[in-house]
């Protein structure tokens, strides 16, 4: 859950250098954009109904959608 979660806000982070935000802007953007949450769980719920995804899958998928749901304005406050 954190290297997704790590990974999104990098690749952000990334886009926004690209678009020539400053460092700060570009933090900010990349650890706002952290959060997941409907695509995952529509994502995650359509492929257990097609069976394609486990159960325990599902499981780990609510997690990450909780964790970053809570974590985001969190470390979204401690950014300069």
């Amino acid at each position: 859950a954190i290297v997704a979660m790590l990974a999104k806000a990098v690749g952000c982070f990334g886009a926004a250098k690209l678009a020539r935000f400053g460092k700060k802007d570009s933090l900010r953007i990349g650890v706002g954009m952290m959060a997941r949450g409907e695509v995952a769980l529509i994502v995650a719920t359509k492929g257990v109904e097609g069976g394609v995804l486990s159960s325990e899958f599902f499981i780990a998928v609510i997690a990450l959608i909780i964790m970053s749901s809570v974590l985001t304005p969190v470390f979204y406050r401690m950014t300069p």
